[in-house]
């Protein structure tokens, strides 16, 4: 089973693409806050994505700063770039978004959390 579930902040506002299909694409970047066992902070950057109404939701509803609960899969890809060197990325393909906190200038603004759904989880 390929599952991860992540909870950080938006490192930018996200980004909506529309495919020549149609289809769109909504890309964005969390930061991910972890305490080690030397009790320093350490902070993951994340790369995600999220496809079609749920990607456009994300990006309706949050902004730099958000902090978000994520459900999805990893993602990896392997390709040769132009020089011949072999490259290859790991992100996360979202399904599930939550905004659980806007940033604090948008905070007057604020409502409850919402949720955003990409697909129906079968649990």
């Amino acid at each position: 089973m390929n599952s991860v579930y992540l909870s950080g902040n938006l490192t930018r506002d996200p980004e909506v693409r529309y495919l020549d299909t149609g289809k769109s694409v909504t890309n964005f970047t969390i930061a991910v806050n972890e305490r080690g066992r030397d009790g320093k902070e350490y902070v993951s950057f994340i790369r995600c994505s999220s496809w079609d109404e749920a990607g456009i939701r994300l990006a309706d509803q949050a902004s730099r700063g958000t902090r978000v609960i994520l459900e999805g899969r990893i993602s990896q890809k392997k390709w040769t770039d132009k020089d011949g060197k072999v490259r290859d990325d790991v992100s996360v393909v979202v399904r599930t978004a939550y905004v659980v906190q806007k940033p604090a200038t948008a905070m007057a603004e604020s409502t409850p959390p919402d949720q955003i759904v990409g697909d129906d989880l079968p649990f």
